[in-house]
């Protein structure tokens, strides 16, 4: 039988999620962050992880001043391209 207790205190949401990915993400270089972005390019599935990845995501570009519009805003992101990170700003890539 299921333990709802142990459930219910061991499963993490998407904010629990966020805080763990961005904490990750501050040791990583900007080259290292993009090719993080680039594992979840196209990607045809969507869960509580991915949805604190994606959250983190932006804002860790926010937190480094890295210019996403051509991918995004505050509210949504595409993972539509692969990308890179050239001065500050993000590119598409080929």
């Amino acid at each position: 039988m299921l333990n709802y207790t142990f459930l219910k205190n061991n499963i993490l949401n998407s904010q629990d999620y966020k805080k763990q990915y961005l904490s990750e993400f501050k040791l990583l270089t900007d080259q290292e962050l993009s090719e993080g972005f680039n594992g979840k390019v196209r990607r045809r599935y969507f869960n509580i992880a991915i949805s604190g990845y994606m959250s983190a995501m932006r804002e860790e570009f926010d937190q480094r001043g890295i210019d996403y519009s051509v991918i995004g805003d505050e509210k949504s992101m595409s993972y539509a391209n692969k990308i890179k990170i050239v001065d500050s700003r993000v590119i598409l890539d080929d």
